[in-house]
């Protein structure tokens, strides 16, 4: 491998860390703001514990109707960070890939 994909590669995921911290803390508030009324822990989605061992835990799953109001606001936001995480893994996986292939 050539320097340069060892430093993008390197780039890639040290930048990538605080994004899977930020995810992480959203699960804690997340969790941290269940509604009473959901105190038999089926705050996720009807279906989504048939699907969970293949597909892993989603954000988007959750339902927002278990949740306080602090909570659903956290729940928009780690949405969007979990798309944003997803987006940056497939996009610098192939960079690195590219990269490889022409060096």
């Amino acid at each position: 491998m050539s320097d340069a994909i060892i430093g993008f590669a390197l780039i890639w995921m040290v930048a990538g860390l605080p994004l899977w911290a930020l995810l992480l803390n959203d699960f804690r508030i997340i969790h941290n703001h269940i509604a009473p009324s959901a105190s038999d822990m089926r705050y996720m989605k009807p279906g989504y514990y048939k699907t969970w061992p293949f597909f892993g835990f989603r954000f988007s799953a959750m339902d927002p109707t278990k949740l306080t109001e602090p909570g659903r606001v956290r729940l928009k936001i780690a949405i969007r960070r979990q798309r944003i995480i997803w987006v940056w893994s497939v996009l610098g996986f192939l960079i690195v890939m590219i990269l490889g292939a022409l060096s």
